[in-house]
């Protein structure tokens, strides 16, 4: 009796244990297959879109989704980690988008010795009815910077200075005839664009080609120049900034002043923070004439109530021709002023605490 009910507890216990271990794998599959799932669904998670292209970004969305669902029907643990280490691999070999400086060099440029006769020669051309007489002379000494040239009343005229015909090129960003410039590639052609101007060019080995002014000018990359290692430098604020308001109507406010020697090579910028707006705009990128700074505006450009305008120097890449070192320098500090405005137009200008 006993060998007869342990033949049939033996094979129920073995049984038993088959089923149990069954019901394990199957548990173990289960946790297996979460983790995983949420592995990879965090890896894709941690990726930044606007660091891939459109496509890039659509092949990592794909190799997750795809991935996930490969996983999901899978029947192994081996199963789940060959369609898990599959969708990572697919999404480890989208490559991030470039940037900029990946195809620029950064560093400085200088115009070409054809390009800046070139430069001259239509200079020249197109201050013609200023000139008092053109010839090869003429040309030859402007090309060579040696000449002071007046127009037919006598009086000087500016002319073009090579040494100041450089480009600057430094965290994406480009510098070129005192002004800076963000700037992003478009296949084979660059364009940068600030609140003034617009600029476009395209790289040809270690040449920069630019149109500036109807002119294509060449600019060649100069081994010598270093980039800068220290801190970013920045612009002083501007000082010493006169200020009047009022005139016939009382409704303009007008700013001079002059800038410290370098500061403001690429402008001054002008915000305006209307007394409706919680933020500022910016309205102009003033340059100085004759090194003096002006501006006005009427109360067109206000509304009713307090105001404030700040004025700062724009900053960009640079060059250091001492220690041949291109540096960026930074925006400058602002200088704020309180532009109030009345129930009749009428405009006061108060300097602003800092």
């Amino acid at each position: 009796m006993i060998n007869k009910v342990f033949n049939y507890i033996v094979p129920l216990v073995m049984m038993l244990v088959v089923l149990g271990c069954i019901g394990c794998n199957d548990n173990s599959l289960v946790d297996y297959r979460t983790t995983k799932l949420t592995t990879l669904q965090d890896y894709a998670d941690e990726k930044e879109q606007d660091k891939y292209t459109m496509d890039g970004w659509a092949v990592i969305c794909k190799a997750t989704v795809n991935g996930k669902k490969a996983i999901e029907d899978a029947a192994t643990k081996t199963a789940v980690t060959k369609a898990f280490d599959e969708a990572r691999g697919i999404i480890d070999s989208v490559e991030e988008k470039k940037t900029v400086s990946d195809f620029i060099k950064n560093g400085a440029y200088f115009i070409t010795d054809t390009s800046w006769e070139l430069y001259i020669h239509k200079w020249i051309k197109d201050n013609e009815n200023q000139l008092n007489g053109i010839d090869d002379e003429l040309i030859q000494k402007a090309i060579d910077g040696k000449v002071t040239i007046k127009d037919s009343n006598g009086l000087v005229i500016s002319t073009p200075i090579r040494n100041r015909m450089w480009i600057a090129v430094h965290s994406d960003m480009l510098s070129v005839n005192n002004d800076s410039y963000q700037f992003v590639r478009d296949g084979a052609v660059y364009t940068g664009q600030n609140l003034n101007t617009s600029i476009s060019f395209v790289l040809s080995g270690n040449i920069l080609i630019i149109e500036e002014n109807g002119n294509v000018l060449e600019y060649k990359f100069d081994e010598s120049y270093s980039i800068s290692d220290n801190e970013l430098a920045k612009f002083s604020a501007p000082t010493n900034v006169i200020y009047t308001y009022g005139g016939e109507r009382l409704n303009y406010a007008s700013f001079s002043w002059n800038p410290d020697y370098e500061s403001g090579y690429f402008g001054a910028g002008i915000e305006i923070k209307k007394a409706d707006s919680e933020d500022y705009a910016l309205v102009m990128i003033n340059y100085p004439y004759h090194y003096t700074y002006v501006t006005q505006f009427s109360s067109d450009f206000f509304t009713q109530g307090i105001n404030i305008i700040r004025i700062y120097y724009i900053g960009g890449p640079s060059l250091n021709k001492n220690t041949k070192q291109v540096h960026m320098i930074q925006n400058s500090e602002y200088e704020l002023f309180n532009v109030i405005v009345d129930i009749n137009g009428n405009v006061k200008i108060e300097e602003k605490s800092k």
